[in-house]
């Protein structure tokens, strides 16, 4: 966690899985308790997230090189605050497809962040501690998420469980808490290098050789003896 890089993605992963965690927890129970939606309804709103998601690995794929992962990571996480915080917005839950529109902005958006975190917070760990390093970052990003939706349910709860049942403004005020722990993510990219991660250096020594150069060394090797 000492290097900057690691520690900064280490950081990263952990807010936004607090942030997306939190999310898909409690908008599936504002659009069920407050909303009057069926369970059935809750779920196909929020799985368009998954669409945008695998869509995602293609954008870092092809901006991540030319942008870098400072510049490709905080607007991401901007913009992805932005949506999070529109389905906060009174009026917008109410419209399933606005509903499953932001949900795939989110997978798209917050999964482009992540998939950059991802592949720039490795690049400075050595091979023999790549194993140590891949399990710390999987354990903060777990915990971040079990923390997002801890936080979300007591803002929810908050002592008051059956008032907040049918009162759709603690299931709002949970969710522009998940909009903040991203837009907290966005300060914490900065500390992101510029320069995209660049692949393992090749080594000459252990390149095969050409075909027929190895035979013509031989065969100088005998015409000078």
């Amino acid at each position: 966690l000492a290097d900057r890089v690691y520690g900064s993605a280490s950081a990263l992963a952990g807010v936004t899985a607090a942030g997306l965690m939190g999310v898909l927890f409690v908008f599936p129970l504002l659009y069920q308790a407050s909303l009057g939606a069926s369970a059935l309804d809750a779920g196909l709103s929020v799985f368009p997230e998954a669409v945008g998601l695998m869509l995602a690995s293609q954008v870092v794929d092809r901006l991540l090189p030319r942008l870098g992962p400072r510049l490709l990571t905080v607007p991401a996480l901007l913009v992805a605050a932005a949506v999070f915080g529109a389905l906060a917005v009174p009026g917008v839950a109410e419209n399933a497809w606005s509903v499953r529109g932001l949900m795939f902005l989110i997978g798209l958006v917050l999964g482009t962040a992540v998939l950059t975190v991802q592949i720039s917070g490795f690049e400075s760990i050595a091979p023999p501690d790549m194993g140590q390093a891949m399990g710390l970052f999987q354990i903060v990003r777990t915990l971040g998420g079990a923390l997002g939706i801890a936080a979300c349910a007591a803002v929810i709860g908050g002592g008051h469980v059956a008032e907040a049942s049918t009162d759709p403004g603690p299931y709002r005020t949970a969710v522009w808490v998940t909009a903040g722990l991203v837009a907290v993510g966005a300060l914490i990219a900065l500390r992101l290098p510029r320069e995209a991660p660049q692949p393992p250096p090749f080594d000459d020594e252990d390149a095969p050789e050409p075909p027929g150069e190895g035979l013509a060394a031989q065969e100088a090797t005998v015409a000078k003896g």
